[in-house]
């Protein structure tokens, strides 16, 4: 599983130079599964999204601050939401996993994750070493919460915890300390065990447990209308920003898929043609490489015809010499008789 830390310190409406006192708040986001290629932000220095958009996320990270060289506590939620909670290591909360379970078949994991017992089955043996793990964050660690309570901060969570019953300071819990979101968000009440008991006024507390956390009284109810309505006008202007982004984006695919399949022919086209020049030099390869061959062939044969000729030459030379010198024998041995017969007369 790819993991992805992106968190996002924004100063909502307000920058520390407006005033002295002024406490900017803090928008934290930590996404599951989440890529730097899947974020429009990224483009110019993780080579980001070239074809996913993400406006809405870019602008955050445009007033915001970006930490790319974060570490993830582990390869899945919990470890990590323990680490950033806590500000410590895995080894020190001892939450590897969601639920002390090995997420896949640890026959096949290169490096084993600290796991139940009852996971060392599928190996058919006992564990080299038993490593402390929990499922739950200590109490004695202190969170992010706990800290900016003393500032004046109230601070609530919304969507996955997995990290125990106790909510570790956060005012709003969404999930009440349990694993995962629930349908609906109460607060901090239990409303299944309220229903139970049959007691009464879930609503009232819900109502009054909000208007603690804004700030009491009649104000606190007129500044929530205000800010719904101010909310619904800005959703109103999303919505319509959203369409009219929807439709660029849709355009802007096509087009990036029209370039695509234009590029794809090109590309094919320059293939053809590189592979018609291959051809034809080949072919002309061949044509030198044989004609090459038949001039090697044919010098080959006028040598043989030369060397036929050059040694009868040779040989018949030799015998004319030879029948000369005999000649030239015999003419001296016949004038020797004849000398000899002269001088027998006298």
């Amino acid at each position: 599983m790819r993991r992805f830390l992106m968190m996002l310190i924004t100063a909502c409406l307000a920058w520390p130079v407006l005033a002295a006192d002024t406490k900017p708040n803090i928008v934290f986001i930590l996404a599951d599964d989440l890529g730097w290629q899947d974020v429009g932000f990224a483009r110019a220095e993780f080579a980001g999204a070239e074809f996913f958009e993400t406006p809405h996320i870019d602008a955050l990270a445009e007033q915001g601050t970006t930490f790319s060289a974060g570490h993830s506590g582990g390869p899945n939620c919990a470890p990590t939401r323990a680490c950033l909670m806590s500000g410590t290591y895995v080894p020190r909360h001892m939450i590897y996993t969601p639920g002390g379970l090995s997420k896949g078949n640890i026959k096949y994991m290169r490096l084993l994750v600290p796991a139940r017992n009852r996971r060392d089955k599928a190996l058919q043996k006992q564990a080299a070493s038993q490593f402390p793990i929990t499922n739950s964050l200590d109490p004695k660690f202190i969170c992010i919460p706990e800290v900016l309570k003393p500032a004046g901060y109230t601070s609530a969570r919304i969507g996955k915890w997995h990290l125990g019953e106790d909510t570790q300071g956060f005012d709003l819990s969404s999930a009440n300390g349990k694993g995962g979101p629930d349908g609906s968000f109460y607060g901090n009440v239990d409303v299944a065990e309220q229903e139970k008991i049959g007691q009464t006024g879930v609503a009232e507390r819900k109502r009054d447990e909000r208007v603690a956390v804004a700030g009491a009284g009649a104000e606190a109810q007129i500044g929530e209308a205000t800010a719904n309505r101010d909310m619904r006008q800005e959703t109103a202007g999303l919505d319509a920003q959203a369409v009219e982004s929807e439709t660029e984006a849709d355009a802007k695919k096509a087009a990036y898929r029209a370039n695509q399949n234009v590029a794809e022919e090109e590309a094919r086209n320059r293939a053809e043609s590189a592979g018609k020049e291959a051809d034809g030099a080949i072919r002309v390869a061949q044509e030198i490489a044989q004609k090459e061959a038949e001039d090697a062939r044919a010098l080959r044969e006028q040598a043989r015809l030369n060397a036929e000729i050059v040694v009868p030459a040779n040989a018949e030379r030799e015998r004319v010499v030879i029948a000369a010198e005999a000649q030239k024998t015999q003419a001296i041995r016949i004038a020797e008789g004849q000398a000899e017969a002269n001088v027998a007369k006298m």
